[in-house]
């Protein structure tokens, strides 16, 4: 199976080409805005680098939230264009769970950790490092992430972009447990193109009219419009 891989979710931008379980090429841009820039360009260079016509690409899969609103929108709209045109279906993969499945095989309890600006984090909990999630998706304030975070016991696995903002107090907050540099905080490809394959051995991928973002919350600026037509602004 061929498949293009999309995430712009975070600070990084991932294109990928993967086949039967190989990536066969990736782009990786640790660039927060990167999407904006270029990401039509780098779907082109990585498609032409991996030697693969567009039109042999069976999947499109794409990171579709939580994460960036811009980065979101996107990520999907490209990704939703891609495949009206080629005529195929689309994995749509939860960001959490595609930075899980991204880590190496500490084989312990995982936290995936986003930060949700505002003060609060977005996260989930996943038990044989991502390969099963073990909670729901979940907005907290740090101070009841690291409450929950104790209930899982020591010794757990913490990623995720909330790490730049909260790394030190949950070292504080909750000594004995693994906290993951940067390296390990975002989805990656290969990630996006193992849960695809599962999702269409399983008939979960769709039509691209029925992919949406999944954002957990409204973003700042709609809440902003409602205030302001509640005000009668």
């Amino acid at each position: 199976m061929k498949i293009l891989t999309i995430d712009c979710a975070t600070d990084t931008l991932d294109i990928s080409v993967c086949k039967d379980g190989d990536t066969i090429c990736e782009t990786f841009l640790l660039r927060p805005r990167a999407q904006l820039l270029c990401l039509s360009r780098t779907i082109k260079n990585t498609l032409e680098t991996s030697g693969l016509n567009k039109e042999e690409l069976n999947i499109i899969a794409v990171t579709n939230g939580p994460g960036s609103f811009t980065g979101l929108r996107l990520a999907i709209t490209t990704a939703k264009t891609i495949a009206q045109i080629l005529r195929i279906e689309i994995a749509s993969v939860n960001t959490l769970d595609a930075i899980a499945c991204s880590l190496p095989a500490f084989g312990r309890t995982t936290a995936v950790a986003l930060d949700a600006r505002r003060d609060e984090i977005f996260a989930a909990f996943y038990e044989d490092t991502g390969k099963k999630r073990i909670s729901d998706y979940k907005a907290f304030s740090k101070e009841d992430f690291s409450k929950e975070l104790l209930s899982y016991g020591k010794n757990i696995t913490v990623t995720g972009n909330a790490l730049e903002r909260y790394g030190e107090f949950l070292k504080n907050e909750c000594p004995g447990n693994n906290i993951l540099d940067k390296h390990f905080w975002y989805p990656r490809g290969y990630a996006l193109a193992c849960i695809a394959e599962k999702m269409a051995a399983s008939g979960e991928t769709k039509a691209f009219s029925e992919i949406d973002a999944f954002y957990m919350r409204k973003s700042e600026a709609e809440e902003t419009r409602e205030r302001k037509l509640k005000d009668g602004q």
